[in-house]
């Protein structure tokens, strides 16, 4: 079996967080990927960035994920 899997972004990004505390928000600070992990079965492909964000590693699937401030606020928008 061959698998391939293509990411939005790459270890080392710099990348902006959805994040939901009643309503989803936009993380001011970006974050930098230090790691992926990819989880897949027959049908789905679940992909995870290990990010850091003041001082703590968070894990963030890759919906949530976005590469400008902007985008993140329009994603936000869009699902409150």
């Amino acid at each position: 079996m061959k698998l391939s899997i293509a990411t939005k972004f790459n270890i080392g990004d710099t990348i902006y967080i959805a994040e939901c505390y009643e309503d989803w928000f936009a993380y001011k600070k970006p974050c930098v990927i230090s790691d992926i992990s990819i989880s897949a079965n027959s049908k789905t492909t679940h992909i995870l960035y290990e990010v850091q964000q003041d001082g703590l590693t968070n894990r963030v699937p890759e919906d949530w994920v976005f590469g400008t401030y902007e985008e993140c606020i329009k994603w936000c928008d869009e699902h409150n």
